[in-house]
């Protein structure tokens, strides 16, 4: 799986899940600016790893401020798998 093909899937999950279809959502999108609370992150959370089939630590997801960031790390889960 290419980074853009993650990237694609990511965007998606998030669109669909928060209702963002009329937002472009990119890279440099921080969590919050696209209205994310604590509650949404944990539910996009457990969507990533169902929808990616990986496991993500506490810790690593915490890290992730931006769009970015979540992209950087499922790329590099989904590299290691």
């Amino acid at each position: 799986m290419t980074r853009d093909d993650i990237a694609s899937m990511l965007l998606t999950t998030i669109k669909e899940n928060y209702n963002l279809e009329l937002v472009d959502v990119k890279e440099e999108h921080g969590l919050d600016d696209l209205g994310l609370d604590s509650l949404d992150r944990i539910e996009l959370w457990l969507s990533l790893e169902d929808t990616f089939k990986i496991d993500i630590s506490e810790d690593e997801i915490r890290k992730c401020e931006t769009v970015g960031q979540l992209l950087d790390l499922l790329t590099k889960h989904l590299k290691n798998k």
